[in-house]
């Protein structure tokens, strides 16, 4: 499991002007990545956040981007958590252009992950991007530099992580 030595806090009342985050992630998890997504939420919920997400079964067969701007309006911001998904044995990136090359043993994000970022960036929505280290095209481009878009790697336990994710709430949300 997942245990970053946290210390007992005292939970006060939530007010009327609760705070919101939605967290896109990927819909079918591994054991590691529950752990890990479940640490972030009870993280962000002893700083009296809600988290709000859509599940894999609550995607509908038609209206999903509807679905998805609806909830991502309620928030006050967005976290983007960008977990491997999908494993590209051999493949070439790009094919047929300049920036063509070959590329084994990549690891992809969901797609939905850089669908959700458009909609939270088109909906003016603060976002914090949190991925692991091999992800690095689309949104967790390393690259990207957006006033409204802050990026910090998937070491949750680490006091960086949260001395990061602590100051990007209180700046934004």
């Amino acid at each position: 499991g997942i245990y970053c030595k946290n210390t007992p806090t005292t939970n006060y009342a939530k007010t009327n002007n609760e705070k919101s985050i939605f967290i896109s992630s990927i819909g079918n998890l591994s054991p590691k990545q529950i752990e890990y997504m479940e640490a972030l939420k009870a993280h962000l919920d002893r700083l009296g956040i809600k988290t709000l997400s859509l599940n894999k079964d609550e995607y509908r067969n038609s209206g999903q981007i509807i679905g998805i701007q609806s909830k991502i309006a309620k928030a006050n911001g967005v976290i983007i958590v960008g977990l491997r998904n999908l494993l590209v044995k051999e493949g070439v990136y790009r094919p047929s252009s300049s920036e063509s090359r070959t590329i084994n043993n990549m690891w992809l994000p969901t797609s939905w992950n850089n669908i959700e970022a458009g909609i939270a960036s088109a909906l003016n929505k603060p976002i914090l991007v949190i991925h692991q280290t091999e992800l690095n095209d689309g949104i967790f481009n390393k690259d990207i530099n957006d006033t409204r878009i802050s990026h910090i790697e998937a070491q949750i336990c680490s006091s960086d992580f949260k001395k990061e994710l602590n100051k990007w709430i209180h700046e934004n949300i």
